[in-house]
């Protein structure tokens, strides 16, 4: 929680710099703007269309399932409140962390704005071959690089690797003690001494990390926007983690098959909407397809993979959940949680024929 302090007050000073910086050099505030600008696309309340990319509605819940998921399922999250002395310290802690994230949020709402102005003003200190509206994502690395005076530049690019190291550090300290408490630990695997416990924490540490570094390396080869992109991640498995919690904790009938066919479900419906453009393109390229003529459809937005992802996962979990009696045997349990995956096959050719649907 320290390192996570020290880290989110790195980040927002560097973005308030920026902030400070762009008004001095454009000598007042109009870089706010006060119209909508010709750059920003124009984002319906809501639609059934999958292919739509964002909605207002579809914003406000797709982050609300995934604040609710993650407050709720997520190692970083839990650890963090076990490290309070009670529950009114964890409530307390996360109204802080709350109000925190708000104001990061806020604040780099307001650098986009800022830089935005400020090429707006100066368009002769953008490359010909950036634009604003497609090229958001190269902005803020190229007014660093080549606008922040020597110094400044440093400390931004600072808050920038403080806040990637922010998620990196937190998430590997809990994914090693999830692994060493939840598995090594379980299965008796753990070292006798503390000197080998010690040892081998330190060792999944540094492995885990250096699997995050080097797949990170590779970000560049993926196409896409980077918001786009990371959404498809973080929200794959915060829904079933999510769910593992609720059923253990919320729902007095949950039965363990039915927590894990739920999570089959939810991570199932999660990858075929976050990668939906992926299959489609298989798809497109497969004879049946090739035949039909249907060649231009689009992938299915990242807005519906937690939303979907969490509704299919309680619903599966909660009905076998039902179906599952107390005094059932390994293999009744076994036969009932097959039979519960069969509803899977239609779901998927469901979800993949989403977009001929709405298009027909």
């Amino acid at each position: 929680m320290i390192t996570d302090f020290l880290q989110t007050a790195l980040l927002l000073g560097g973005a308030i710099v920026v902030i400070v910086l762009v008004t001095v050099e454009l000598g007042d505030f109009s870089w706010i703007p006060t119209s909508w600008q010709p750059t920003w696309d124009t984002q319906p309340a809501f639609s059934f269309d999958p292919r739509v990319r964002v909605t207002m509605f579809g914003t406000f819940f797709s982050v609300l399932v995934w604040t609710v998921c993650t407050a709720g399922g997520d190692q970083l999250s839990i650890q963090r409140f076990m490290s309070t002395g009670d529950a009114e310290a964890a409530k307390r802690s996360y109204l802080a962390q709350t109000l925190v994230a708000s104001t990061v949020l806020f604040t780099l709402l307001f650098v986009g704005f800022a830089l935005m102005g400020y090429f707006q003003a100066r368009p002769d200190a953008l490359p010909s071959r950036l634009n604003l509206a497609t090229d958001g994502d190269q902005i803020f690395p190229r007014f660093i690089a080549f606008h922040l005076p020597i110094g400044i530049a440093g400390l931004v690019v600072s808050a920038m690797f403080a806040a990637a190291m922010s998620s990196l550090d937190s998430g590997v300290n809990s994914i090693t003690a999830v692994v060493t408490t939840d598995f090594l630990e379980r299965f008796g695997l753990m070292p006798k001494t503390r000197k080998g416990y010690v040892r081998l924490a330190q060792c999944l540490a540094f492995g885990l990390g250096a699997v995050v570094v080097v797949g990170s390396s590779y970000m560049g080869n993926v196409p896409g926007n980077i918001t786009g992109m990371t959404q498809r991640t973080t929200n794959l498995l915060a829904t079933p983690a999510f769910s593992l919690f609720f059923f253990a904790l919320f729902c007095r009938f949950g039965k363990p098959a039915g927590a894990v066919v739920g999570a089959v479900y939810g991570i199932t419906v999660g990858a075929l909407i976050a990668f939906s453009g992926n299959f489609y393109s298989l798809l497109q390229e497969s004879a049946f397809l090739g035949s039909s003529g249907v060649i231009d459809i689009s992938p299915i937005s990242f807005q519906w993979i937690s939303p979907l992802s969490l509704l299919v996962n309680l619903a599966a979990g909660a009905a076998l959940s039902k179906v599952i009696r107390t005094g059932d045997s390994n293999g009744q349990i076994a036969v009932k949680s097959a039979i519960a995956l069969l509803p899977l096959f239609p779901l998927v050719g469901l979800i993949l024929g989403w977009p001929w649907i709405v298009a027909s």
